[in-house]
């Protein structure tokens, strides 16, 4: 087991919201029935799908980042395993639970067409730590006097040992084996 710290939750939860609103946005770049494209994430995929999806792939991947972002808001350290559990067709109950509404059809098809949660999860830990990095490394003086709203949040959160360690995030959310 392992824990993620409070910052490295933050930064996950910040990268989950951005990038479930880019999927989206990108899906709508997509022409209906015809592949090819970027999207968010697209360079953690491997390369036979990083220009070869459709809409629906898109938009099925953005119900997977949503899910990564429930359980964060939860509190629930979003692990690959637990992220399959919750999109399993046969586990909807834990969707609803988690407050979610799940396109089954875009999902599958995120699914059928060689998507896997690792890819999606791969991308998150990479946003959350470019988003860490920008944070970390900002003029420190002037930070939390100008800084309103999550950024605030965020720089009040405690200093750890762990935060900006997303080998050990990606070693938590990704175990070997998967």
């Amino acid at each position: 087991g392992g824990k993620l710290t409070p910052r490295v939750f933050f930064a996950l939860a910040f990268a989950a919201e951005a990038a479930a609103c880019a999927l989206r946005a990108d899906a709508l770049r997509f022409v209906n029935g015809t592949p090819g494209g970027r999207f968010w994430g697209s360079e953690c995929l491997p390369g036979s799908l990083q220009d070869n999806v459709f809409k629906a792939f898109v938009r099925g991947m953005a119900d997977v980042v949503d899910v990564m972002g429930a359980l964060l808001r939860r509190r629930k350290v979003p692990t690959v395993s637990i992220i399959s559990q919750v999109l399993s067709p046969f586990t909807g109950r834990l969707s609803t639970e988690l407050g979610l509404r799940l396109n089954r059809h875009f999902v599958s098809h995120f699914f059928c067409h060689k998507g896997r949660v690792e890819y999606v999860v791969k991308a998150l830990i990479k946003e959350a730590s470019a988003f860490y990095d920008a944070r970390e490394n900002s003029a420190d003086g002037e930070k939390c006097s100008t800084e309103a709203g999550p950024l605030k949040i965020y720089h009040a959160l405690p200093i750890q040992m762990l935060d900006g360690d997303f080998d050990f995030v990606q070693s938590l959310l990704i175990p070997s084996g998967w």
